[in-house]
């Protein structure tokens, strides 16, 4: 049996989950780790900002698609890689043994770069689950005109 560690519920995960359901390979034990059951789809951001959809349409549950697949869902972030070892350590502390590795995990903003500048004037996209929450008091506070401008 191998054991294939999927990390982060991102675009690639997603197409992995999909063979898996659609193949379910016998010698493979998957499992995806990732932070939230949720996926923010970064396509269609623009949409919800254009107030076209609702936030609720950009969100994919990972939850059916792993299960689909057969694949366990595991619930944390990873925290360290031990790529000789085929071992990596979540943030509860758990450490998930691997034959195959497949890393989705996006990217984040370092936002000591961010430190200088005004903080109500500029909000990172990423994480994209921390902008759709944002998002909407930051556009109400434009509109009332209470943001300083760069």
């Amino acid at each position: 049996m191998k054991r294939l560690l999927l990390v982060g519920g991102g675009h690639a995960q997603l197409a992995v989950l999909q063979a898996l359901a659609r193949r379910r390979p016998r010698a493979v034990e998957a499992v995806l780790l990732t932070p939230s059951p949720w996926q923010w789809y970064s396509g269609m951001l623009p949409a919800w900002m254009a107030g076209h959809c609702r936030a609720e349409d950009c969100c994919i549950d990972l939850r059916p698609l792993a299960a689909a697949a057969g694949a366990r869902l595991c619930l944390a972030s990873a925290v360290a890689l031990d790529a000789g070892r085929h071992a990596l350590r979540d943030d509860s502390g758990a450490t998930h043994d691997f034959d195959l590795l497949s890393l989705d995990v996006g990217s984040l903003v370092d936002t000591r770069a961010l430190d200088a500048l005004p903080t109500d004037s500029l909000l990172a996209v990423k994480p994209l689950q921390a902008f759709f929450a944002a998002w909407p008091q930051r556009l109400a506070a434009a509109r009332a005109g209470r943001l300083r401008r760069l």
